[in-house]
């Protein structure tokens, strides 16, 4: 079979078909507006008062939501906010639910040798993350990370022959 850029063309289907979903869940982000009650409730104020959007004075937490504000993991905040400063457009806050998704099947396929595209379709084939692929949740970003973490560490203790199992045993304090 022909190879266009040293690759087989079921990779290059794959790949593309891959990019293509991913373009989508891209574009509808950018595009989609979240009405969700959480979202309009906490998620954006929250990214709008850390990244300095909107001063504390604009928008008052009532005591419940200002226990929220402490407890919810900052970073995603930040990022969500920078993204809407840069961009001057507030559906940038849904884009790191994307990148995290996207970020996940690609961790995964690399890890597990399986195609970038199945991942994918079989993530979004899941209700729950149906749903939240789109939107600014900051459960989809927590939840990819930690499962991409856990079946990172799972498969290093069951395939140690492999480079990323290699890759942890060196990145630990020699004996």
């Amino acid at each position: 079979m022909k190879r266009l850029f040293g690759l087989k063309p079921l990779t290059i289907l794959d790949l593309a078909a891959f990019c293509a979903m991913a373009g989508l869940l891209f574009a509808k982000a950018w595009i989609d507006m979240d009405y969700n009650w959480d979202s309009l409730a906490y998620h954006v104020p929250f990214a709008a008062l850390r990244t300095g959007l909107v001063s504390p004075d604009q928008y008052i937490l009532p005591p419940s939501l200002q226990a929220v504000f402490d407890g919810f993991p900052v970073v995603q905040d930040y990022l969500k906010g920078w993204l809407w400063k840069l961009s001057g457009n507030v559906n940038a806050v849904n884009l790191p639910t994307v990148a995290a998704l996207v970020g996940m099947c690609v961790a995964l396929a690399a890890m597990l040798r399986l195609p970038f595209s199945l991942l994918l379709f079989a993530a979004m084939a899941i209700p729950v993350i149906h749903v939240a692929a789109v939107k600014n949740y900051v459960d989809l970003i927590s939840n990819a990370a930690f499962a991409t973490a856990l079946v990172f560490i799972l498969d290093s203790f069951m395939n140690t022959q492999r480079v990323h199992g290699q890759t942890c045993r060196w990145s630990l304090p020699a004996p």
